[in-house]
């Protein structure tokens, strides 16, 4: 896990549709969604950091983020 709570992360801005993203370990996945685009290049603290991903305030916690999603 590259990220805690509380901390910023910028969404990368060349996120491709359906393609997954891993964790560095590479052991837990995220597919990028439709609604997940309108969200590149924004900036986002992390509220929620666990082994199989992170939840961002942007989205109010929809969405699974992993570390290959942020720059």
């Amino acid at each position: 896990m590259k990220y805690a709570v509380g901390d910023k992360v910028k969404i990368k801005n060349n996120l491709i549709l359906d393609k997954e993203y891993s964790m560095n370990d590479e052991k837990f996945k995220h597919v990028v969604v439709d609604e997940m685009l309108e969200f590149q290049e924004e900036e986002a603290i992390i509220t929620l950091a666990e082994t199989f991903g992170y939840e961002i305030d942007i989205d109010e916690g929809v969405w699974g983020w992993t570390d290959q999603m942020f720059e």
